[in-house]
């Protein structure tokens, strides 16, 4: 059976190679006896002769083969089946049924294309009026005869070609009489207001619109031609022609093609923001399935075609002219900017004008791109030295970020199936590598302040900010539709499974930060000890009678908490929001258990108390606290209520009678590890078993 109309030429010799193998079967049969599959045939018949000659059964082989010769139909081969059921399953009989069946079907395509040939479209040329077009396809063509689906559509493609011919000859009478009555009108002027006239071109339009239906049912193309918007973006053409063809115009195209560029696109808004409404608001009708969304849509569409011929002439000439590199990047810049403004402004949804960029454009304008963006780059951001440029480098370098987003935005929102591999290499090319030298940059970023600890504790958390600042960047980014598609169909077509293409840099940059917090600490920590020193000698703990005011710690403490205080000022100053909040809140965890350790070991476990010595420790410890931004009376982590329960059970043991309990024993303290019974007595829930043991040992 042919599979195409492609095909239809080369009915005849089908068919002659199917008489072919029908008289090569049939001679087949002369050798039945040879063949395994005849067995069933020769035993019946051998039976019926059981002296043993062969004579009988010979004269029967041959009596078959002139019957199998003269089989010419299904219905031939029918009634021999009838009558010859024991060979019903022979394989010569099944092969012959099978091109008997080909051969039938084959003949009636040759009938249809004779048909349509002889019959249809003669008659389809002698209808003038779409009207009489319309009713002969829909009802009288297929009105006598009943059709298959199959046959329906091979009709179909048989007529389209002369079918279309006859089409565009209607066509032309139609659009002549519908675009002078729009240049009539002048309905695209501010000054149109006649409803008379709005019924007759309302009327002309929808005509058109149901023969473009009718056109593309019968005739389909993609995409589909809406004749009545071809004609209403007619007056535009001309205007645009006018305008933008002259002589002149075409020189100062030559000279500044982006320029030129700017005023077509200039030309066709004022036009689009005068006409748009008000062509939905007089074209649109639901009755016949014209919807103001395909009116806005498609009225965009056509009003683009000028333009679009317009560009591609302009790309032409400047790919062939290799020294106009730059004059290219700029058009492509202007193509950029008119379709951010059709989707965002107008919310056009159809194909925009990055989709007439051919492939080597897209590779000259992408590299040049990526030149332009590493020199900025290694203008604006490889000098990454002094904590003034590093605090400025972070926000200007987001900003740079989303400025290349929303500059590539109009090239990425595209879906065209060309435009993946392109949109990939911008992505790797350009903003991978952005953020790459970026965060490596700032991780290896020499401090030259070696005697200066703050402005470097200063330098590290701007650092910190900045990589978190990117991240958060990474993180809104990689929300945005273009992001989302792109990585669907990267993991698609990869087989990946990334949850965004940002994926290993965000991996980096949390590393990264993470690297910087651990430096922050490790630089307070070094800071912090050593503006302990002082305070680490005072031996009055067990002699002190008077204990400073509630808002005042002890002199020797004044030093490391100014330090305590002006780290943790820097860090709230520069990790603001959202996305910040958890390395903060991090940075004072690790300061609240430097404190807790050095306090610890250094004072509690070194030094015996009175009690305002006692008060004067705890009153030291809840300053430093309220200094790095929590409350005295809250427990903040395990090693901040390890230290407040530590002292509470030595301000219990020693300054209060435990007689009745086995708590000051050195076989208790030394042998019951876990003291439960101390724990729930004292209500302890952090106190670490090492500290209860020390403390128990020292009130002995």
């Amino acid at each position: 059976m042919i599979e195409s109309v492609e095909a239809f030429d080369k009915i005849p010799e089908l068919l002659s190679d199917i008489e072919q193998k029908r008289v090569e079967l049939s001679s087949q049969l002369q050798e039945i006896e040879q063949h395994n599959d005849d067995l069933i045939m020769r035993e019946d018949y051998l039976d019926n002769f059981a002296s043993g000659s062969t004579e009988a059964y010979d004269l029967k082989i041959q009596q078959l083969t002139e019957q199998l010769s003269k089989i010419k139909s299904l219905s031939d081969l029918e009634s021999f089946i009838s009558t010859n059921k024991n060979l019903q399953e022979v394989s010569v009989v099944k092969q012959l049924k099978q091109l008997l069946q080909l051969q039938q079907a084959n003949e009636n395509f040759l009938r249809l294309a004779e048909d349509c040939n002889n019959r249809i479209i003669p008659q389809i040329k002698t209808l003038t009026e779409v009207s009489e077009v319309e009713s002969y396809l829909n009802t009288e063509i297929f009105s006598n005869i009943e059709y298959t689906s199959e046959e329906i559509a091979f009709i179909k493609k048989i007529i389209s070609e002369e079918l279309y011919g006859h089409f565009l000859s209607l066509k032309a009478d139609l659009t002549q009489n519908f675009n002078q009555l729009l240049l009539e009108t002048n309905w695209d002027s501010y000054k149109f207001n006649n409803h008379e006239l709005i019924h007759a071109m309302k009327a002309k339009s929808n005509q058109l619109y149901q023969f473009s239906i009718l056109v593309q049912e019968w005739c389909p193309s993609e995409p589909m031609q809406y004749w009545n918007f071809e004609s209403l973006a007619n007056n535009f053409k001309i205007k645009f022609i006018y305008h933008f063809n002259n002589t002149q115009q075409q020189q100062q195209q030559q000279q500044d093609a982006s320029q030129s560029i700017e005023t077509f696109f200039s030309f066709m808004e004022t036009y689009l923001s005068e006409n748009l409404l008000k062509c939905i608001a007089i074209f649109h009708d639901e009755a016949i399935g014209l919807t103001k969304l395909t009116v806005h849509d498609q009225f965009i569409n056509y009003i683009l075609g000028p333009l679009r011929k317009k560009i591609k002439k302009i790309l032409t000439s400047i790919v062939d002219n290799q020294n106009n590199l730059e004059t290219l990047v700029r058009l492509i810049t202007q193509i950029f900017k008119t379709d951010e403004i059709l989707w965002e402004k107008y919310s056009y949804s159809g194909d925009g004008l990055i989709t007439l960029l051919p492939n080597n454009v897209l590779k000259i304008w992408i590299q040049f791109e990526t030149d332009i963006v590493d020199k900025q780059y290694a203008k604006n951001f490889s000098n990454y030295q002094g904590l003034s440029k590093i605090i400025r480098d972070g926000p200007n370098f987001v900003k740079y970020l989303l400025n290349l987003y929303n500059y590539f935005h109009p090239f990425l929102a595209v879906t065209t199936e060309k435009f993946f591999q392109y949109k990939i290499m911008v992505f790797k090319k350009i903003f991978l590598n952005l953020l790459k030298s970026f965060r490596e940059s700032n991780m290896n970023y020499h401090q030259s302040h070696e005697n200066d600890e703050i402005t470097n504790f200063n330098e590290n958390v701007v650092r910190l900010k900045n990589m978190i600042s990117v991240y958060e960047t990474m993180y809104v980014l990689e929300k945005q539709s273009d992001c989302i598609i792109l990585n669907t169909q990267f993991n698609e077509i990869t087989e990946s499974h990334y949850e965004t293409l940002f994926q290993a840099e965000m991996v980096e940059y949390q590393e990264a930060a993470n690297a910087l917090l651990e430096s922050l600490v490790h630089r307070f920590k070094k800071m912090f000890g050593n503006s302990l020193r002082t305070y680490f000698k005072v031996n009055t703990w067990p002699s002190l009678t008077v204990t400073l005011e509630n808002d005042r710690c002890s002199n020797e403490l004044i030093g490391a908490v100014n330090i305590l205080s002006n780290c943790y000022k820097i860090v709230q100053a520069h990790l603001t929001g959202k996305m910040n909040e958890k390395y903060v809140h991090r940075f004072q965890l690790n300061v609240i258990n430097i404190t807790v350790d050095y306090l610890m070991n250094y004072i509690v476990k070194l030094n015996n108390f009175s009690i305002n010595g006692y008060k004067q420790i705890v009153q030291d410890y809840n300053f430093l606290k309220k200094n790095i931004g929590f409350e005295q009376n809250t427990i903040v982590s395990q090693n901040d209520g390890s230290l407040i329960e530590t002292l509470k059970l030595y301000y219990s043991l020693t300054f209060e009678d435990h007689a009745e309990y086995p708590w000051l024993n050195k076989d208790y303290a030394k042998f019951d590890s876990n003291f439960v019974r101390l724990k729930r007595t004292f209500n302890l829930k952090y106190a670490k078993n090492e500290d209860i043991s020390y403390i128990l040992y020292k009130c002995l």
